[in-house]
């Protein structure tokens, strides 16, 4: 319970989870960019040649820069995830998935693009009880990551 009365849950985690780079990926990466870049301006396409590389440049800063923490809050009105909130009228359904090294919260939430939030849930937090109190306010449904996300955590994003 907060200081006014409500039930809620709240806890910091980090955005993502977060895999260090070997020197290897970094050099996949850069051969795969130098060489779409040269073969775009083989064929004459220049600007798709510098968009390419444009792309690896920011692939690379963005796999450096390390995950932010978090604060993540469910109480009777929706779920807040930094400092956006999804109220449960826009929450489609939960699950709650075990993964090797943590749980993790899915939302589906109503739009278009990147409809499922995960959350990742600390050690600390009380799962079952989570479970319980989402129950009250929406439906639970077995929910997977998206393939898109798979994909990109095979190739260590």
């Amino acid at each position: 319970m907060d200081e006014n009365g409500k039930v809620s849950a709240t806890w910091q985690s980090l955005e993502y989870e977060y895999k260090e780079k070997k020197v290897d990926w970094y050099w996949a990466l850069g051969i795969i960019v130098v060489s779409g870049s040269v073969a775009a301006f083989i064929f004459g396409n220049h600007l798709f040649g510098i968009f390419i590389l444009l792309a690896g440049a920011c692939i690379v800063l963005y796999t450096r820069k390390p995950p932010d923490m978090v604060l993540y809050t469910v109480n009777e009105k929706g779920v807040r995830i930094g400092h956006y909130f999804y109220p449960y009228q826009s929450i489609k359904a939960f699950w709650i998935g075990e993964h090797e090294h943590h749980n993790e919260l899915i939302i589906h939430v109503d739009r278009a693009i990147l409809p499922h939030i995960n959350i990742l849930i600390p050690a600390n937090v009380d799962v079952a009880g989570l479970r319980e109190f989402l129950l009250k306010y929406m439906k639970e449904e077995e929910l997977h990551e998206p393939g898109l996300h798979r994909l990109l955590d095979r190739l260590g994003f």
